[in-house]
């Protein structure tokens, strides 16, 4: 009867250590899962950022590339993705010299630079149009878009009339 009794304590014995060793591997295996779910998801908050920053320097992109400010007209007519380098001289000391231009353009181009490159004919062509780079960034996103640009004095020293050009549109988004 004793033994009896024996073997049954040292049967629940093993079966309560069998169950606690199943369970203490099941909250390891539980454990392991949640860390690996939560690397996960923050990998995919990571990527979600970038794709938000990227659309929002396309978004910056846009915006330029349809101001009224800058675009070429003839007879107030605008014309598709041409740009007016007087305009665009002007516009940029504008936003330079005036603080509640600076405040209104800050409000749809953020913190971003953008910069007109003319490519053909004459490459030396560049306007620093707006500049908001903050001092501390993570992230830069780049868009460019190719744009004729109208230079309506042409060059005088050369004896050149008004002329089209080749150029890049530069937009560089911080974050």
């Amino acid at each position: 009867m004793k033994l009896a009794k024996t073997l049954k304590k040292t049967k629940a014995q093993v079966r309560m250590t069998e169950t606690i060793a199943i369970l203490f591997v099941f909250f390891i295996l539980l454990i392991f899962g949640f860390i690996f779910y939560s690397k996960v998801e923050v990998r995919n908050m990571q990527l979600q950022g970038s794709q938000i920053q990227d659309q929002k320097a396309v978004e910056v992109a846009e915006i330029f590339s349809f101001l009224p400010e800058i675009q070429c007209s003839k007879e107030n007519i605008p014309a598709h993705n041409c740009i007016d380098i007087m305009k665009i001289d002007a516009f940029s000391s504008l936003i330079e010299n005036k603080p509640e231009y600076q405040q209104y353009y800050y409000d749809q181009f953020l913190r971003s630079r953008i910069t007109v490159n003319e490519s053909y004919p004459d490459s030396s062509v560049s306007f620093v149009v707006y500049d908001q780079v903050p001092d501390k960034w993570t992230k830069k996103s780049s868009t460019q878009i190719p744009v004729a640009i109208y230079n309506a004095t042409g060059d005088p020293t050369a004896g050149r009339l008004p002329y089209y050009a080749f150029g890049i549109v530069y937009i560089d988004y911080y974050s």
